[in-house]
């Protein structure tokens, strides 16, 4: 069996000498920038990176300008108030954070080192700059990513508070108030609207928050444009309306107008293939949605949806019984009258009870052809008006 060979130990690779020339190229050309300064911040030297990063002329800079003066406003402040005070106690910083102003205008984030550093002739400040804009780049993403997971858990939190809030909603009445008082919301700090139509689209009832409660209102649209807007909830589509699209969306906007609000998105109600209202979400200052948001809206709309839909069921189920019961109480109380008057008293009863008349009034005739007109409002009973036959 043959031995392994023994491994020959690793000779060192020879490194040569950096000449003045390539030192020079580095410091002039390398991938960061460089810059010595006085103590009180004027440019002395600057290499052709950071010129080229910046936009300017090195005569632009050395001798002419102080670093400071490179830096955007709150990070000269930074500088002055932080940095100095550290240099001057001969001290120095690393990875500082700031944002330069190029020539052009343009902010460029970089990392800043700043040391003191004893020379032949006066003291300089030696700084060193790095590129971070993919830093700061990732950084944003990072705060973007936790920004949308945050919403993404508030919405999940509102849906949550909703559902609960639907499952004892026994009336229409009841789903506008969980949905109108609800806090959270799929978007930070603003609460929604409920509007819903009547059958024959002649009036609308609007529910919304106040600052201490909820209030619902009724409108009349008959003679006012709704717009596009009805058009396109009807086909399921989502509204975003702001105050400058009057035009398009007439009546949205001439509500916005009487608010605080300047944006808007609305979501479909819809029960039975058929639109009975929208849901939507008003902004104080201009909002750009995005399609996380747009879910959101439509995923509350369509349980909102559901939610009207069982709760009109539950309402439904609710007049007819009530009706069932006037039909048999009036069944007896038509029994047991044996004389005119208490028939005329059980239809006026049945009136009132079962069809909610304010005033009820029933005419008879007697054996003379007399029409005999009685009734009147429940807790204010007219007088009977006899006619004479004609």
């Amino acid at each position: 069996m043959t031995e392994p060979a023994e491994a020959s130990p690793r000779q060192p690779v020879a490194v040569p000498d950096l000449s003045e020339a390539d030192l020079r190229r580095l410091v002039d050309q390398g991938p960061f920038g460089y810059l010595a300064c006085t103590p009180q911040g004027r440019i002395e030297r600057v290499n052709a990176t950071l010129l080229d990063w910046a936009g300017y002329e090195r005569a632009e800079l050395v001798g002419q300008r102080s670093f400071q003066e490179l830096l955007a406003a709150g990070d000269r402040i930074y500088f002055d108030t932080h940095i100095r005070p550290l240099l001057h106690m001969g001290g120095g910083v690393r990875d500082i954070a700031v944002e330069l102003v190029t020539a052009a205008g343009e902010r460029l984030s970089v990392l800043i080192t700043v040391d003191r550093i004893a020379t032949a002739g006066p003291e300089l400040v030696e700084i060193l700059v790095v590129d971070a804009r993919a830093r700061r780049a990732y950084e944003r993403e990072l705060v973007e990513e936790r920004r949308r997971a945050e919403h993404a858990q508030e919405r999940l939190q509102l849906s949550y508070e909703l559902v609960s809030g639907f499952a004892s909603a026994a009336t229409v009445e009841d789903v506008q108030r969980v949905v109108t008082a609800t806090n959270a919301s799929p978007f930070t700090g603003v609460r929604c609207h409920m509007w819903l139509f009547s059958d024959d689209m002649r009036s609308m009832l609007h529910a919304g928050p106040t600052e201490t409660d909820v209030v619902t209102k009724e409108f009349d649209i008959s003679g006012q444009q709704i717009g596009s807007a009805f058009d396109e909830l009807s086909s399921g589509r989502l509204v975003e309306v702001s105050t400058d699209m009057a035009a398009r969306y007439p009546m949205i906007t001439g509500w916005l107008a009487g608010t605080e609000l300047t944006t808007a998105i609305f979501a479909p109600l819809v029960e039975d293939d058929a639109l009975i209202g929208t849901l939507g979400f008003g902004f104080v200052d201009d909002h750009e949605f995005d399609d996380d948001e747009r879910r959101a809206v439509r995923s509350l709309a369509e349980q909102t949806s559901n939610a009207l839909r069982r709760a009109r069921l539950v309402e439904a189920r609710e007049r007819a019984r009530r009706q069932l019961e006037h039909l048999h109480e009036f069944g007896r109380s038509l029994g047991a009258a044996v004389t005119v008057e208490e028939v005329i008293a059980a239809l006026s009863a049945a009136g009132h009870d079962q069809f909610g008349a304010l005033d009820v009034r029933i005419g008879r005739l007697d054996r003379d052809g007399r029409l005999i007109i009685s009734g009147g409002r429940r807790d204010e009973p007219a007088p009977t008006v006899v006619q004479p036959s004609s």
